[in-house]
């Protein structure tokens, strides 16, 4: 989002708020208003400021009882958490969310909630919960018929198997996937899936492979704009350049995705591709600038608690 109309958004959503404020029963609007705010922020990395709106958006749904609005609230809330490496404050929403959506019998709010919880079983390492609480998700949404929803458990079932190296599993359920994106042409579906079996063949030594499913997901990912994804997959353009030997084309690929997580302050994604980027560093026989980058990863990766980044940082050193 260019950064005037974030200004701009910003002074709507508070000029909303200065209004709705002063006037009666103008709760349901100032709470789309914080909530609004709230995004905003987040995207602009002032993340106290943001989670602030967060809250005081959930404080006003529940006052006129919004139900679909509280559900999500409590999810954005936990997703926050999960974004900035608060992984218990993270569950905990995540578990409100669970609580809220099966008393209300709500499928929506529970599939949802059973998506971010196996996330953060997955970040945990807990393969097998983060396992259970996806399959629960993609049985809502097989029952409810909702087709793209059920794409992203697919990927996230296969991003477990992925995770603990059984690859032929990981391809079963992202090819799932890619057949339901093709058959609904969501392009967005069609370039994550792509990346994510581009991923499959690397780790399988199959760069040549690898890099045609990569490019894909470029395509995809640079028609609809999404940024956080084209960081992932220009780090694993890069990786594939650096295993054939071409560190030069590495660089460049690497350097574009640190770019991309340090304006969405990715600090996870900035602890990897510094990485990354001190490995082609040291390649390249650039020793001084390797080291620096480095020990940048490793000190961000103990800031967050990131600790496999900072093992993979520490190995190269």
């Amino acid at each position: 989002m260019p950064h005037i109309l974030k200004s701009y958004l910003k002074f709507y959503f508070l000029r909303s708020i200065e209004i709705n404020s002063s006037l009666p029963k103008s709760e349901k609007a100032l709470a789309k208003a914080y909530n609004n705010l709230a995004m905003v922020y987040e995207d602009i990395s002032l993340m106290d400021i943001a989670v602030n709106c967060y809250l005081t958006s959930f404080k006003y749904k529940k006052i006129v009882n919004d139900t679909g609005a509280i559900g999500n609230t409590l999810m954005n809330i936990g997703v926050f958490y999960l974004r900035q490496s608060e992984m218990e404050k993270g569950r905990e929403y995540f578990q409100k969310a669970i609580d809220f959506g099966t008393t209300m019998k709500d499928s929506v709010i529970l599939a949802k909630s059973y998506n971010n919880m196996a996330l953060y079983y997955k970040n945990r390492g807990e393969y097998e919960k983060a396992l259970k609480y996806n399959f629960l998700a993609l049985r809502i949404k097989e029952l409810t018929k909702k087709t793209k929803s059920a794409i992203s458990s697919y990927e996230n079932i296969g991003n477990i198997y992925f995770a603990i190296k059984d690859f032929p599993k990981a391809n079963e359920y992202y090819r799932k996937g890619l057949q339901l994106a093709l058959s609904i042409k969501s392009e967005e579906d069609i370039a994550s899936v792509y990346n994510k079996i581009g991923l499959v063949f690397y780790e399988t030594d199959k760069l040549d492979s690898a890099e045609w499913y990569f490019n894909h997901a470029l395509v995809g990912f640079e028609n609809t704009n999404d940024e956080r994804s084209l960081a992932l997959l220009y780090n694993n353009l890069g990786n594939v350049y650096k295993d054939r030997g071409d560190n030069n084309k590495a660089k460049i690929f690497i350097e574009r995705s640190l770019e991309i997580d340090r304006k969405h302050n990715n600090r996870s994604g900035m602890t990897a591709s510094l990485s990354n980027l001190g490995l082609v560093y040291a390649k390249l026989k650039d020793y001084k600038n390797a080291e620096r980058v480095l020990y940048e990863s490793i000190a961000l990766g103990y800031k967050i608690n990131y600790l496999q980044g900072v093992k993979e940082a520490c190995n190269i050193l």
